[in-house]
């Protein structure tokens, strides 16, 4: 027989998967729910309206599995088997358009044992949130939105029972009262009264779980405060001070995920904190993103820290730069970590930069190294085997190069330091190599030499050609230095070193005063060029004479009265200018000679000196 507290069941079951199928359907359809116990099969019809378009059927079956799977309908293991079947139906129509069938493996609530008072008992007894839940329960069992199931005994009257007809045929007790005596027996009447009142203990305990869940009734905290540990997150990350402001940034999305994860299927706020928690989750991996990135940022800098560094810890450095950019150009723009990611972006490719310079310097230092060590190794072999001048020259070559390839080893690097030990062992070697070539044919070579350039320099002295005189007189006082001692050429070269030192010195200085001449008089040319010509001038070490051209002085005063005349201030403002660019001109070619100046007027009268800052 079925009884109340059975049918309390099953509106309540009713109730729950409409409420559920509405709140998760992306374009909500009325769609009305009714549930049905027919030889422990739990029958579930989904029925709407003609003309209206719902989503695919397996779509609403997967949602009505769902929410079994959470509410687990509040049935005893007597009534129900596990079998379910689900059906849709266009109203009107006798047969369902879509069917299906699955199994449930019927569970007790966590914490829940059938008994609703033991289950009230546990509660706080001035608890107001187990009283307004209590409450909320019994006018969800008592409310009436949804008509009570139909009886499905009589298939003309009721369009359920023609989709459900196989199962309802075999037996009808279990769904329509039946009507057998008007006096109860006495021996059954206690036990089905109290399996009954376990039924609706069971039940009501198992909707009590399932509205005592987070955000199922009133509002919904969790929401408010997961949005405003992701608003002080994102405050956060807009300006962090330091690495732990980012970590405290993540540690608040993720409380924030925290509070919305528990919000069940069956709440009215459960698409909102779905939505939120994707959300969420997503700025959290993008916040966790940076935090990786900083700690091998930290790491690589540790370890950058005090070189010279070999090659292999550079490179793994390198690695870690890398890796930090990798994971911080992963965050996306709509990220709210994304503002400190990009500043973080810009120090570490920069970091990465220097990285990259120092992995090459090493490996170029390296390389200059071993190549080097084995030009020296060929040089000793040359040495060891020389017993001519052109031997003596080829091993003293190859020394040289040694020795140079060595130099070039960078500072700051691993090998500058080997480079500079073989530089000090090597020494010896090259000077006895070297002086054993040179010792004698470089004397006459060299002493031959500084006076055949003499005699040129000389030359050039009686062309005023100074430029190629000082290189002349260069060349012959090295050569002459260049012969060695103990040869035979030494002493007379001597002299030659005095002589030719004085004459250089000479020649430099003349060409030093040609040369600030030449370019005195050619910027005074510049400044003075024109159409009449602006100005005259003379040039010698002590002075530079200007004098301004008489056609060009009428010409500018002419400008000048027509443009006052007329009123033309940009031609007036030229004139000023013209003025004020020749003096500065004049000025520049002072102070660059490093000579006075002096600028006359047409009629020869002195206008103004300028004497430069070193003359004064």
């Amino acid at each position: 027989m079925e009884t109340a507290v059975h049918q309390g069941n099953l509106q309540a079951l009713a109730r729950q998967l409409q409420q559920y199928l509405q709140s998760e359907l992306a374009q909500p359809v009325p769609i009305q729910i009714q549930c049905a116990l027919k030889q422990g099969v739990l029958m579930i019809l989904g029925q709407h309206s003609p003309g209206i378009n719902p989503p695919t059927p397996q779509a609403v079956f997967t949602l009505l599995e769902q929410a079994l799977d959470f509410l687990q309908p509040a049935l005893s293991e007597s009534e129900f088997n596990g079998a379910v079947r689900l059906y849709l139906r266009v109203a009107g129509q006798k047969q369902p358009y879509a069917s299906h069938a699955l199994m449930l493996e019927p569970t007790t609530p966590p914490g829940l044992d059938g008994n609703v008072a033991t289950l009230i008992a546990n509660q706080p007894d001035n608890s107001a949130d187990t009283r307004h839940n209590f409450e909320s329960t019994n006018a969800l069992l008592n409310s009436a939105e949804i008509a009570d199931p139909p009886d499905l005994s009589d298939a003309e009257d009721n369009p359920f029972a023609s989709a459900l007809q196989p199962l309802l045929t075999e037996s009808s007790d279990e769904l329509v009262p039946t009507q057998k005596s008007s006096k109860p027996d006495q021996r059954t009447t206690l036990p089905l009264l109290v399996a009954g009142a376990g039924v609706g203990l069971f039940a009501l305990a198992g909707v009590i779980y399932a509205l005592t869940r987070p955000c199922v009734i009133g509002d919904c905290s969790a929401i408010a405060t997961a949005q405003q540990l992701s608003q002080e997150s994102a405050q956060i990350l807009q300006t962090p001070q330091s690495g732990q402001e980012v970590l405290t940034a993540q540690q608040k999305l993720e409380t924030a995920t925290q509070a919305l994860a528990p919000i069940p299927a069956w709440s009215s706020h459960h698409g909102e904190a779905q939505t939120l928690l994707k959300t969420y989750q997503a700025q959290e991996q993008a916040v966790a993103q940076v935090v990786s990135a900083q700690n091998q940022a930290i790491a690589a800098a540790q370890r950058s820290q005090n070189p010279p560094h070999p090659l292999a810890e550079w490179s793994e450095i390198q690695k870690l730069w890398r890796g930090a950019i990798a994971q911080l150009e992963a965050v996306p723009q709509t990220s709210t970590a994304y503002p400190i990611a990009q500043k973080k972006l810009t120090e570490y490719r920069a970091n990465l930069v220097m990285t990259n310079k120092r992995v090459k310097v090493e490996q170029q230092a390296n390389a200059t190294l071993a190549k080097a060590k084995s030009t020296a190794q060929v040089a000793e072999a040359r040495q060891g085997i020389a017993q001519s001048l052109a031997s003596w020259q080829l091993a003293d070559a190859t020394w040289r190069m040694s020795t140079n390839t060595l130099r070039q080893v960078p500072r700051g690097t691993v090998a500058y330091q080997e480079a500079q030990q073989l530089l000090g062992e090597y020494q010896p070697k090259i000077l006895a190599t070297r002086d054993r070539k040179t010792k004698e044919q470089l004397a006459a070579t060299a002493y031959r030499q500084a006076v055949t350039l003499a005699r040129q320099a000389q030359s050039f002295e009686r062309q005023n050609q100074w430029s190629q005189a000082v290189a002349n007189w260069r060349d012959a006082l090295a050569a002459a230095k260049q012969v060695p001692t103990e040869t035979l050429f030494y002493n007379q070269a001597q002299p030659l070193i005095s002589s030719y030192g004085n004459s250089l010195s000479e020649a430099e200085n003349k060409l030093g005063l040609a040369s600030i001449l030449e370019e005195a008089r050619a910027g005074l040319r510049r400044t003075c060029a024109g159409s009449p010509n602006v100005c005259d001038f003379s040039v010698s070490l002590a002075l530079i004479r200007v004098q301004l051209n008489p056609d060009h002085v009428r010409k500018l005063v002419r400008t000048a009265i027509m443009a006052e005349a007329n009123g033309d201030i940009s031609t007036q403002v030229d004139v000023r200018n013209h003025i004020q660019t020749l003096e500065a001109a004049l000025e520049a070619i002072s102070e660059n000679a490093n000579i006075a100046v002096e600028l006359y007027d047409e009629n020869g009268s002195l206008l103004g000196r300028y004497v430069p800052a070193l003359a004064q």
